[in-house]
């Protein structure tokens, strides 16, 4: 076997590993719009008012996502999206839980007032 034949063997078989592994990688769109209607739902759930920090933190974690994705890093846009949906369902869990602390606060604030009516009449 020639020298060049020889090389040719190894070359190829490694070129096309590397052609494959990086055409593997698809570009994570699932990924992406899952996080899009994770901050959506947690947006709608209050999470503006409610956990301001954590749907900052996935707004830009998805912001960083789209700008890996312009530069074709498939994996950081991954993993980017992923955090910036863990983010999201946090804000929105938190979010949820503040709106059942105040619905709470709000039915006690209800039940003392009758309490109060109530034993008013009652001394009457």
């Amino acid at each position: 076997m020639t020298r060049c034949v020889r090389i040719r063997h190894v070359l190829l078989p490694l070129a096309f590993v590397f052609v494959t592994a990086c055409a593997s990688t698809p570009p994570p769109t699932i990924e992406l719009a899952a996080a899009d209607a994770a901050i959506g739902a947690a947006g709608e759930a209050g999470a503006r008012d409610f956990a301001p920090v954590e749907i900052r933190f996935a707004e830009d974690k998805r912001r960083a996502a789209a700008a890996a994705l312009d530069d074709r890093d498939y994996v950081a846009a991954r993993r980017l999206a992923l955090q910036a949906e863990a983010d999201a369902a946090l804000a929105q869990a938190k979010s949820r839980a503040a709106a059942g602390r105040n619905a709470v606060q709000q039915k006690s604030a209800e039940n003392a007032t009758l309490r109060r009516d109530l034993l008013d009449e009652g001394a009457r």
